[in-house]
């Protein structure tokens, strides 16, 4: 949510001895402490002040303070996985004893290893009182922000519920997945954020229509609980690499930088695009892992080397034999050109092209022909699972935009509406016939695993 949060003073002073906050939350970093929550007086942040925040070593922290009690849990497990969403309830209830009083649910299991675990005190809970302000994504104790990325976000006043009220297990995977919240009634002071409509993201669905306020500007994401998109992935940059907006956006700084995408593709077609903010950079596909072997001598991507000022560009199509180099002639890469990028995992076919035009007369809709294809039979070379890829090649500061099917480049919508086949995501330009977004729900339709 970088500089930006949503927060709301209660505005009745309610005793809560029975609350439930349930959210899908999906990690952008590790290693860095990222609040997904705040609760607090807004005269007194540290002795008043309930919050819970995935702490510096990527353990999850549940901390209270209530003038001379204190609750501290911390749990032994890590969370750092950048690549999925994940469901977090908090079940708050002061009629329970000791540590029962706050229970921790983590994709609908109950939490019950920790490192730390101490209990609140005390006959109610501060979320309702009056003085009291929620925060979504800020710590106004650190004035810190979030780059997590949120959604369905509840808060049910007086009401100490279950995760299975939140979400289900399907039938089919076995996998914990979202479903409509069943809550009889939300209490004084409860909402309801779906964060789904994107001129109105702080809209309140619960039936309360409380007024939240919204510091900042938020962006939409086509990316949700209910279809998780492919992004850059933070567990394989380096230094000198940062990664924002929801790690679609790589700024470098660093010659023999790499990172790959978070989703694979073996068969069906995929289609994404990159916004050149300046040249001097890679992009391409590579096999899973390999996004680091980049050298002539050992299993580099194939890539395209961008050249400022030129119209060559070098690719790099390796067949685990050593250099193996071609040059293409195609048209310069300037300052906020989009490229489009289209790779067909049926034939293993990769295409690419600029601002609405294939280069080298490509054709992704011709399948096992590969008109105009710049690789052709990566899967046949490779054979394994082929991710996204983006390498650096100067050490002038860089940063390129990635649209998966967002909508945005960075935080700035391109504002078409061109959806893939299967009328999923936002791209800048048509996608050709039978491509798709690189998410979870055409992977599953396409065979992509």
């Amino acid at each position: 949510m970088a500089d930006t949060y949503i927060w709301r003073n209660a505005t009745s002073d309610v005793a809560v001895q029975k609350a439930t906050i349930s959210f899908w939350v999906k990690k952008t970093s590790s290693g860095t402490s990222q609040y997904c929550f705040y609760t607090g007086l807004t005269t007194n942040w540290s002795d008043y002040s309930f919050y819970m925040k995935f702490h510096t070593d990527d353990t999850i922290k549940i901390v209270g303070a209530s003038g001379g009690s204190t609750l501290d849990y911390k749990t032994t497990a890590k969370f750092r996985d950048p690549t999925s969403w994940m469901h977090i309830v908090i079940k708050l209830d002061m009629t329970e004893t000791g540590t029962d009083r706050v229970k921790l649910y983590i994709n609908g299991v109950f939490e019950t290893n920790y490192s730390t675990q101490t209990a609140m005190t005390g006959s109610e809970w501060y979320t309702g009182k009056t003085g009291y302000r929620q925060h979504i994504g800020y710590a106004p104790s650190e004035g810190t922000y979030s780059s997590l990325l949120l959604s369905h976000y509840i808060y049910v006043d007086g009401l100490a519920l279950a995760p299975t009220d939140f979400g289900e297990t399907d039938a089919t995977s076995g996998i914990w997945k979202y479903k409509a919240p069943d809550v009889s009634a939300y209490g004084t002071n409860g909402f309801y954020l779906k964060m789904e409509d994107s001129s109105n993201m702080d809209l309140d669905s619960s039936g309360n229509a409380l007024t939240m306020t919204t510091s900042g500007t938020l962006t939409a994401t086509k990316d949700s609980p209910s279809n998780n998109f492919c992004t850059l992935s933070n567990l394989s940059h380096e230094a000198n690499q940062t990664m924002t907006n929801g790690n679609n956006t790589t700024t470098w700084s660093d010659a023999t930088l790499h990172v790959q995408g978070t989703m694979g593709m073996q068969g069906g077609k995929y289609y994404w695009e990159i916004e050149i903010n300046e040249n001097n950079g890679e992009y391409g596909v590579c096999e899973n892992g390999r996004a680091y072997q980049r050298a002539p001598t050992t299993n580099y991507p194939f890539y395209f080397a961008t050249n400022p000022g030129t119209t060559t560009t070098t690719v790099y199509n390796n067949q685990r034999t050593g250099s193996n180099s071609s040059t293409f002639t195609g048209t310069s890469h300037e300052n906020g050109d989009v490229v489009m990028m289209a790779y067909d995992a049926d034939n293993g076919n990769l295409y690419y092209g600029k601002n609405g035009t294939w280069e080298n007369s490509g054709d992704p809709t011709s399948g096992a022909t590969a008109t105009g294809a710049i690789v052709t039979s990566i899967q046949e070379r490779w054979g394994g699972m082929i991710v996204p890829f983006q390498g650096s090649a100067t050490t002038s500061s860089r940063t390129w935009e990635y649209n998966f099917g967002n909508g945005y480049f960075g935080t700035t919508s391109h504002g078409e509406t061109n959806s893939d086949s299967a009328s999923i995501g936002l791209f800048k330009y048509t996608v050709p016939s039978g491509y798709y977004a690189l998410c979870t729900k055409n992977i599953k339709s396409q065979g992509g695993i």
